[in-house]
């Protein structure tokens, strides 16, 4: 019996199949269609699509997320576009690409049949060459901070009773602090959006890929939950990819056994200065030697050292080839952010470091005891993590002579069992006192710690009663009830999603100084979400964020300076803020040091 299934549908079609297929020989035309299978089969495996089959020009896909759909849609037109980069005309592959939501039938694994693939057919005919158009059932249902879209109309499609409202990916967005991964922008290419993590000939991009700025649920007993907004940034190795060489992509040491190959090869010798700089071959997976052989063509040759210049350039190999490359210093001036932050309040740097460290964002708490040595919150961390029995004597003296922070501290530590021995009755009565006080900061604590609750019986009243709390201190001026309204609102987290009240909210957490939300908001003006696109503004916040030291900002800032988006492009710079960040335990900068070794 056939089974139904609501899935999203994704359709290819390449466009002048019929014409290349009585133009082409036999051999040409099986190759076309196996390059094309392959990276399009591959490109949808990264996006945990489930191939159903091949319309012969096309493919049909089908997806349990409707956000990976089209994703994988972006994927599969920038991987065509890497792949036309490095072909000529009449090798090149242009595709369709249509994806719609509905429910299906099932036939075995090998077909799905229904109104929603008709729709999908429908739509993929409309569909311009190289684009990707979508359902308005799509729209509504994915993640609108990981898919830019546009609306091109409604249109009555043949055997469809009603019109249906059609939207696109636009093409040419700038880069998005908001996606899937970190665009790879490789050296020329063309991409439609960006460079979407995608499959090529020879390979697919690793799978671990990057993470979107969301919020991740951290429960502790009847305590805490914070969301917090995680990185653009694509793990893995470096994402240049220039054209392929004419002759084999890999290169390779004489073959004393065969006279004719060994006399095909040439050697490259990079000599450097400094001597210590590193040379890498970005192009070839075999790393650089000195007097390396390799086949005729052409190689992309970096050489870099912390404190200088990146230097990359192209060398057409055709002899044996030796080239001195020396590089350029970075001026100190370039070692800092340009812009200085106002002065903040080192209250407000502690909220906003207790929120990285409590929810996970930073790894460790050595950043911040190294920058709050004398604050309760680092009393509690020494109790938690050394049981440090002084730490909690102090801790107890401050909380029973009505210091808030150190009560909402001590109640934490007991509700956790960390340090201390574990007694809801014990934490909560310091909690207790820390509410009764009527300090935001802990009417937020209690309205996070409601949220955290939702789980259970009257989860629901729960959560709304939570919302309150973060309401009150919100509007009480306390900067991380702000910030967390500001992401509620942003990513549709326990409230209706509406980028202009995000917008409101971080505002008013910025203006307080907050860093970590300067970084948030500086990604919704790169996405253009609740505001108008503002790149300046956006690279501003930044810049502030960074040097206040808050790790976001020096990861993020430090990303736009690898890429030269909106800042120079300064591989040296990049290094040294994604070191700050890393020192301070924001896993993301780590693999991105590892990325540009």
């Amino acid at each position: 019996m056939a089974d139904t299934e609501n899935l999203a549908i994704l359709l290819t079609d390449m466009v002048g199949f019929t014409e290349r297929s009585s133009s082409q020989s036999r051999a040409d035309f099986h190759d076309l269609l196996k390059n094309h299978d392959q990276i399009l089969k591959d490109t949808a495996l990264l996006y945990s699509g489930e191939w159903v089959k091949s319309t012969g020009d096309g493919m049909l896909v089908v997806f349990r997320s409707p956000t990976n759909a089209v994703q994988c849609g972006m994927a599969m037109q920038d991987a065509l576009a890497e792949y036309n980069h490095q072909n000529p005309a009449e090798d090149q592959i242009h595709i369709r690409v249509a994806v719609n939501l509905g429910e299906v039938r099932r036939e075995g694994n090998s077909d799905i049949f229904g109104e929603a693939v008709n729709v999908t057919a429908r739509i993929e005919s409309l569909t311009p060459t190289d684009q990707v158009y979508f359902t308005q059932a799509v729209y509504l249902a994915m993640n609108k901070a990981e898919v830019p879209s546009e609306r091109v109309g409604s249109e009555t499609l043949k055997g469809i009773p009603e019109p249906v409202d059609i939207y696109r990916v636009p093409a040419g967005q700038a880069m998005r602090l908001v996606t899937t991964g970190e665009p790879m922008q490789g050296e020329g290419v063309p991409y439609p959006f960006g460079g979407m993590p995608h499959a090529r000939l020879g390979g697919t991009a690793p799978t671990n890929r990057g993470r979107t700025w969301r919020w991740a649920k951290r429960a502790g007993m009847v305590l805490l939950v914070l969301f917090v907004l995680a990185v653009l940034a694509r793990r893995g190795e470096d994402r240049e990819h220039p054209p392929a060489l004419p002759a084999s992509p890999a290169a390779t040491t004489p073959d004393t056994a065969n006279g004719d190959r060994a006399s095909a090869l040439h050697t490259l010798n990079v000599h450097t200065r400094p001597e210590t700089a590193r040379v890498r071959i970005l192009n070839i997976k075999p790393a650089y030697t000195p007097d390396m052989a390799l086949q005729p063509g052409r190689y992309h040759v970096e050489v870099a050292l912390d404190g200088y210049q990146t230097d990359r350039r192209w060398i057409d190999l055709e002899r044996d080839t030796e080239i001195t490359v020396a590089l350029t210093p970075v001026p100190v001036t370039a070692k800092m952010p340009e812009t200085a932050p106002p002065a903040v309040t080192d209250a407000i740097l502690r909220r906003n470091d207790m929120f990285l460290t409590l929810s996970g964002t930073v790894q460790g708490h050595d950043f911040y005891l190294q920058r709050h040595p004398h604050s309760d919150w680092a009393e509690g961390i020494r109790v938690a993590n050394q049981n440090d029995r002084a730490a909690l004597q102090r801790l107890r003296e401050r909380a029973e002579a009505n210091h808030v922070e150190a009560q909402l501290t001590l109640g934490w530590l007991y509700f956790q069992g960390k340090g201390v021995r574990q007694s809801a009755r014990e934490g909560a009565k310091w909690m207790e006192l820390a509410y009764r006080s009527g300090d935001p900061l802990a009417t937020w604590f209690r309205g996070m710690a409601a949220i955290g609750q939702a789980d259970r019986p009257k989860g629901k009243a729960r959560k709304s009663r939570g919302l309150e709390f973060i309401q009150q201190a919100a509007d009480r001026g306390e900067p991380l009830g702000e910030l967390s309204l500001g992401i509620f609102h942003a990513n549709g987290e326990h409230v209706q999603k509406n980028d202009q009240t995000a917008v409101r909210w971080l505002r008013k957490a910025v203006d307080r100084g907050m860093p970590f939300a300067e970084s948030m908001l500086a990604g919704m003006y790169l996405e253009g979400r609740g505001v108008d696109r503002n790149l300046d503004e956006a690279v501003r916040l930044l810049r502030s964020s960074a040097a206040r030291q808050d790790p976001t900002g020096q990861y993020y800032l430090g990303l736009l300076h690898e890429k030269g988006f909106g800042v120079k492009k300064d591989a040296g710079q990049a290094r040294r803020l994604y070191r700050a960040a890393a020192d301070a335990g924001y896993a993301e900068a780590t693999r991105a040091l590892n990325r540009l070794r």
